[in-house]
């Protein structure tokens, strides 16, 4: 078997399209972490899936079902949610998070998602 990448996140967020009828579909990607980026429709995330797999198997890395999450506006419904664990099999996560280090999160810019980085910058900074 093939070694395990660290995380996976996917998130539902209004991304591009490659074809005018094809799904919008994004991604960003570091290191072993990637996030991508889809419009949360079930044919999008079957698409994503299918490719997903694809390099599991080209590659024989496996993604990390244990750390893999998707997150999704807090305003969506239960429905999509539910569609989302179904299609993926992985567990919904609740905004904020960190990823490489920065916050995450939806709404306005707030102190309390920056406090964490601007500690550890004041520390590398006077220590």
């Amino acid at each position: 078997m093939g070694a395990e990448n660290d995380s996976f996140i996917l998130l539902e967020f209004r991304g591009f399209s490659m074809v005018q009828s094809g799904p919008r579909v994004t991604h960003l990607s570091y290191a072993d972490d990637v996030v991508i980026f889809s419009s949360g429709g079930k044919r999008a995330l079957k698409l994503v899936m299918h490719q997903l797999q694809n390099y599991e198997n080209c590659s024989r890395q496996l993604i990390n079902t244990g750390k893999s999450c998707y997150l999704v506006d807090p305003k969506a419904s239960n429905i999509t949610i539910q569609l989302i664990k179904e299609v993926t099999g992985y567990r919904h996560a609740n905004f904020t998070i960190t990823y490489l280090g920065c916050q995450l999160y939806v709404g306005r810019k707030r102190i309390s998602h920056f406090s964490e980085i601007v500690s550890k910058l004041v520390k590398r900074t006077t220590g």
